[in-house]
């Protein structure tokens, strides 16, 4: 690994650390959590799996769990590896997509958010229908503000 591709992958590793740890647990569990571990101070740990983006999605996953994590973030442009034809997860069928749950699963992991980047109303709708069949939580992003109005009301059906 390259220096410059080693800072990237610290820098996103840093920037997820701190997104989970700013909404640690508040002493509720929400449906489906899973508990942190002690070791965290009860702080959930996750991994961004952009931080292996040059590993098929199995490997990354792997990794994660060698890593201690128990949580991963996604991101609709990785390259799956050959178990899913090299496709990204936005050019997934349901039946892949389903796949793709299963696998998390078995692995004992759980994938609350993925990051999306979408560029028109009908990519928005995709991941949107995405995240409701891999159980998703909730989407990261960086929407333009035109997109704004879409958002809130595809994340108001999802409720």
């Amino acid at each position: 690994m390259n220096q410059k591709s080693y800072f990237g992958a610290l820098i996103t590793a840093i920037f997820t650390l701190t997104i989970l740890w700013s909404c640690g647990s508040n002493g509720k569990k929400a449906s489906g959590e899973i508990a942190a571990d002690n070791a965290s101070g009860g702080i959930q740990i996750g991994v961004a799996l952009y931080s292996f983006n040059r590993f098929p999605f199995h490997e990354t996953l792997d990794k994660s769990k060698g890593a201690g994590a128990e949580i991963v973030e996604g991101f609709f442009f990785h390259k799956l590896g050959e178990d899913f034809e090299n496709k990204t997860m936005q050019n997934l069928n349901d039946e892949e997509l389903q796949k793709m749950k299963r696998i998390i699963d078995e692995k004992g992991l759980r994938m609350p958010s993925i990051y999306a980047d979408a560029k028109t109303q009908e990519e928005w709708i995709k991941f949107f229908e995405i995240g409701r069949i891999l159980d998703i939580d909730f989407l990261v992003g960086e929407p333009e503000p035109k997109f704004l109005n879409l958002l809130d009301s595809l994340g108001e059906r999802a409720e």
